[in-house]
């Protein structure tokens, strides 16, 4: 989770980890360029599903918009899940038993 990113990316080593080949599944969508800490980079936009358990039983499914790394960055940058997804949520933090939850404001 980065509170300081506008968009949620997954990088090409968690990719090639899910089984991804970006080349080969997303070969025919343009390529973004964005600026930020790991310096210029190019990204492909996708739709993800996310799957959640909620504490109350059952599992609750989003689907929202990822950019998706066409190459490597100039320094190496985790996967994130960025504001365009964590902004749907109330981000708690609970430094004293070490929790992060997202809390759904309608539920």
């Amino acid at each position: 989770m980065d509170t300081g990113s506008a968009v949620s990316v997954l990088q090409l080593p968690d990719l090639e980890r899910l089984g991804i080949d970006v080349a080969r599944h997303f070969a025919d969508r343009p390529v973004e360029h964005h600026g930020g800490v790991g310096g210029v980079s190019r990204f492909l936009l996708a739709v993800a599903n996310l799957d959640f358990d909620e504490s109350t039983g059952g599992s609750i499914r989003y689907r929202f918009p990822v950019r998706l790394a066409a190459g490597l960055s100039e320094i190496p940058l985790p996967s994130v899940l960025g504001m365009d997804f964590l902004g749907l949520f109330d981000l708690r933090v609970a430094r004293l038993s070490n929790v992060v939850s997202l809390e759904h404001p309608s539920r």
